[in-house]
C-alpha cells in the first residue's frame, strides 16, 4: 500500500511525497535494519578535511535523520539579508554517515526573502520518508523529501501560540508529539489529516494530575519507544544548586510521572546546552552537555552518567585556541540508526581552562564545524570530519 502527502499553495496541490506502508528493497527484501552497515561504508574513516561544508556558525543549525537513507538533513538559519528583522532557512546540506562527507542540497523550491520559511526543528516522519520542518506556533508545518530535494507548505491546523517547536516523532502513532512549555500541554500532529491535536487536558488544578512546570528554562525531549513514554527534561538557568527535573508521559493516558532527578555532573551548577535523543539500539535517552554525556534507562528510572575513559577526546587545538572538543554547547545531536551511535555535529566549544558551568574568559567559547559520533555500546567518541581548520590527527586519547 502507498501513502501520499500533498501540499496546497495557492490554488495548486502539490504532491509532497508518497511511500509505501513498509518500506523494502528494490528486490522486495526489507530496509537495512540498525546496525547494519550499507556495503562499502568506511563510517569510522574521518571524512575529508575540505572546506565542503555548511558555513558554520550564524545562528542555529537544525538536523534530522532521511528516514530513507544513510544521511542527515540539515538546514542554517539566520539574518537575511544582514541587518534583517527577520530569520529564515538559509541553507540545505546532508551529512552521509557512511562517507563522512558533506552535500550541499538546494533551496530552490523555497520562496525567497520575507516569504521564506522561519524553521525552528527538523523532525523525521518515519512513516512517510519526509523531514518536517516545524516554525513558532507549529504551524504551518513545513515537508521536505530528501529524495526530490524539494519543499512544500502545508496547509495545517491546531498550531497557535507563541511557542518554539520543541517536538519528537512517536513511531508508535506515525505521528510527531510537541510539548508546549508555556502551557504545560502535549500537542499530536497527525499528518495524514495535517492537524495538531491536544492530548488530553490543560486543566493542572488536580494534584493527581502533577505536570512539569517548565517556565522559561531549558526543555528537552525525546520519545523512549521501548516503553512508549515522551520523556522531559527540565533544566533551570542559572540555578546553582536546583535539580534538573525529568518527567515521563505515557500518550494512550495523557498522563505525566515524576521521575528521577538528573545527577549534576559539575561544581558550577548545571551543564548548558543540552541536546537529547533516544538510541533504539541501547534502548535509552542520552543527554549531552558540555563534558558529560548522561543515560536514562525509563524501565528502572535511573540516570548512569558515562565515565570518561581512553575512548574520550583529548584537548586539541582550534585555530590557535586550546579547547576541550567534548566541553561544547550543542543544539545538533541526531542518532544514526546505521551505525547504532549518536551524531554530534558543530556548535561552541570551550576554550581550555574555562571552567564548564561559568564564564571566566571573554569569547570563552569558540564556534567549530566538526562533527563526532559517541557511540554507546563502547563509552567511545569517534572524529567523523575534522573542523576545517583544525588537523585530522585529533581524536581519542
Amino acid at each position: 500500500m502507498t501513502r501520499c502527502w500533498g501540499a496546497v499553495i495557492g490554488a495548486t496541490l502539490l504532491v509532497v511525497g508518497c511511500a509505501p506502508a513498509v518500506d523494502p528493497g528494490a528486490d522486495g527484501s526489507p530496509s537495512p535494519t540498525q546496525g547494519d552497515s550499507p556495503t562499502g561504508s568506511a563510517s569510522d574513516q574521518p571524512g575529508a578535511a575540505d572546506p565542503t561544508r555548511p558555513a558554520g556558525w550564524t545562528w542555529f543549525q537544525l538536523a534530522a535523520m532521511d528516514p530513507g537513507g544513510s544521511e542527515i538533513v540539515v538546514g542554517e538559519s539566520g539574518l537575511e539579508p544582514e541587518g534583517a528583522g527577520w530569520w529564515s532557512l538559509l541553507s540545505m546540506w546532508t551529512f552521509d554517515v557512511r562517507t563522512n562527507s558533506w552535500q550541499e542540497r538546494g533551496a530552490s523550491s523555497l520562496s525567497a526573502g520575507e516569504s521564506r520559511p522561519a524553521l525552528g526543528q527538523f523532525v523525521a516522519h518515519e512513516a512517510s520518508g519526509l523531514i518536517l520542518g516545524l516554525p513558532v506556533g507549529l504551524a504551518p508545518v513545513f515537508a521536505y523529501d530528501a529524495a526530490d530535494d524539494s519543499w512544500a507548505q502545508l496547509s495545517t491546523t491546531g498550531g497557535g501560540g507563541e511557542a518554539w517547536p520543541i517536538a519528537v516523532y512517536d513511531p508508535d502513532g506515525e505521528r510527531l508529539l510537541a510539548f508546549e512549555a508555556h502551557n504545560s500541554t502535549v500537542k499530536a500532529y497527525d499528518l495524514d489529516d495535517d492537524a495538531w491535536s491536544v492530548l488530553g487536558s490543560a486543566d493542572s488544578s488536580t494534584a493527581s494530575d502533577a505536570r512539569p512546570n517548565a517556565r522559561m528554562d531549558q526543555v528537552d525531549i525525546a520519545y523512549d519507544s521501548a516503553e512508549g513514554l515522551l520523556i522531559l527534561v527540565i533544566t533551570r538557568p542559572g540555578a546553582m544548586e536546583e535539580a534538573a527535573e525529568t518527567w515521563a508521559f505515557d500518550p494512550d493516558s495523557a498522563t505525566w510521572s515524576r521521575r528521577a532527578d538528573v545527577p549534576n555532573t559539575l561544581e558550577l551548577g548545571y551543564p548548558a546546552g543540552w541536546a537529547m535523543a533516544f538510541e533504539p539500539g541501547d534502548g535509552r535517552t542520552w543527554l549531552f552537555a558540555e563534558t558529560a554525556m548522561l543515560a536514562y534507562d525509563a524501565s528502572a528510572d535511573e540516570w548512569t552518567v558515562a565515565e570518561r575513559g581512553s575512548g574520550w577526546p583529548t584537548t586539541t587545538t582550534l585555530g590557535d585556541v586550546e579547547v576541550d572538543p567534548v566541553a561544547r554547547l550543542v543544539d545538533t545531536m541526531v542518532v544514526d540508526p546505521i551505525n547504532n551511535r549518536l551524531v554530534v555535529i558543530g556548535g561552541l566549544v570551550r576554550r581550555e581552562g574555562d571552567p564548564v558551568g561559568g564564564f571566566e574568559f571573554e569569547n570563552s567559547t569558540v564556534p567549530t564545524d566538526d562533527v563526532w559520533a559517541y557511540d554507546p555500546a563502547t563509552n567511545g567518541w569517534t572524529l567523523l570530519l575534522p573542523a576545517s581548520d583544525n588537523p585530522p590527527s585529533i581524536g581519542p586519547g
